[in-house]
Parts: structure tokens; C-alpha cells; sequence
């Protein structure tokens, strides 16, 4: 089993360490639904997400398919400050 490496710079409280022994014990298994689980809860996610650019674009007056070309107009102009910081 292979888990996250913690650098010994990595300053870990009590709870942190004590859950990394759990993991590096096995005592924590996989759940065998969590594929399913977790695309369930990506759905979720992506449906709030739309309807929350739906909202922003209806206080703005504007249909939400041309809020989604200005957002990627402005992002490929470099427009954007919030650049993505991880990837999924």
C-alpha cells in the first residue's frame, strides 16, 4: 500500500501522526464503493457549479453560455487571478 510521503520537515500535530500510523498499519481499508461514491459526489459538484454560473449570469443579464466564453476568453488572455492551482 503507498501513501503520501511525509518529509521529516513536515511538522505533524498528535492527531496527524496518530492517523499516519493507522495507514502505514493497514488499520484503515479501502471502501469498495468509493469509485462510486466519489463520482456520485463529482456530479454533485459539477450540477452546484452550473447552477451557480446560471445565478451569477442572470444577476448580470447575461445568458450563461456567454459567461462561460468571456470566463475562457479572459482566461486565455491571461485576465484571470485565480489561476488553477491543483489538478483533479
Amino acid at each position: 500500500m503507498q501513501h503520501n510521503h511525509i518529509s521529516k520537515e513536515t511538522a505533524i500535530d498528535t492527531y496527524e501522526h496518530e492517523l499516519k500510523s493507522f495507514l502505514d498499519e493497514g488499520v484503515f481499508t479501502s471502501d469498495p464503493q468509493c469509485k462510486e461514491k466519489k463520482s456520485w459526489l463529482v456530479e454533485v459538484a459539477k450540477k452546484k457549479d452550473l447552477i451557480r454560473l446560471k445565478t451569477k449570469a442572470a444577476q448580470n443579464n447575461i445568458p450563461y453560455q456567454t459567461l462561460i466564453s468571456l470566463l475562457i476568453h479572459n482566461y486565455i488572455e491571461g485576465k484571470t487571478t485565480n489561476l488553477i492551482r491543483y489538478r483533479r
